[in-house]
């Protein structure tokens, strides 16, 4: 077996094969990515939970930020997994996201 990821331009995510341009994987991702001042503020909350301690307005803000960062790990994880091909001995490929990870062709 071959595992093969296919290249796409850096401005397109790899996992974001089925989408039909670059226009509609930058769209697709909006809200899938987590920008540094929200991993910062985790940080941040983390140090200072360590320290000193955190009131419950923090502790109720770094338990929604870490299960945001959560959700976004995962959500890369699944796109990325759905974007595997895997050619077979008799020389097929096999899409594991169309078979396995419920995306539909387009």
């Amino acid at each position: 077996m071959v595992l093969r990821m296919y290249a796409f331009p850096p401005e397109v995510p790899p996992m974001l094969p089925f989408l039909a341009g670059q226009a509609d994987a930058v769209r697709f991702m909006k809200g899938r990515t987590m920008d540094n001042t929200k991993i910062d503020r985790i940080n941040a909350l983390y140090h200072k939970s360590q320290s000193v301690g955190l009131t419950d307005e923090e502790k109720e803000e770094q338990a929604a930020l870490r299960k945001e960062y959560i959700q976004t790990i995962r959500a890369n994880l699944r796109g990325q997994l759905n974007n595997i091909s895997i050619k077979e001995p008799d020389g097929s490929i096999t899409d594991l996201g169309k078979k396995y990870g419920g995306i539909k062709t387009v």
